[in-house]
């Protein structure tokens, strides 16, 4: 529905949104673009840092990642702040 309503208005509406959820088989990420197109994703950035946070899940994202694994690569090991995957 959301998908149609911003192909309708061919990116009049200047909504670029990020849409995760959760299902009986796992975790998912979509991006939704302005224009009402979408792409599922493991990862997504949006806005002004976009680029400089891609090249950091471009390099440290594996697909097979636990939560621990994740904290450890975003650099939040042991109570030290970074970026979670």
């Amino acid at each position: 529905m959301l998908k149609r309503m911003l192909f309708r208005y061919q990116g009049h509406v200047s909504a670029a949104l990020v849409l995760g959820g959760v299902d009986s088989s796992g975790a998912h990420l979509y991006q939704i673009y302005p224009h009402g197109s979408t792409d599922k994703n493991p990862y997504v950035t949006m806005g002004s840092g976009s680029l400089a946070a891609m090249s950091v899940f471009e390099t440290g994202f594996k697909e097979d990642m636990t939560e621990v694994g994740r904290r450890r690569e975003g650099g939040r090991e042991e109570g030290r702040d970074g970026p979670v995957f």
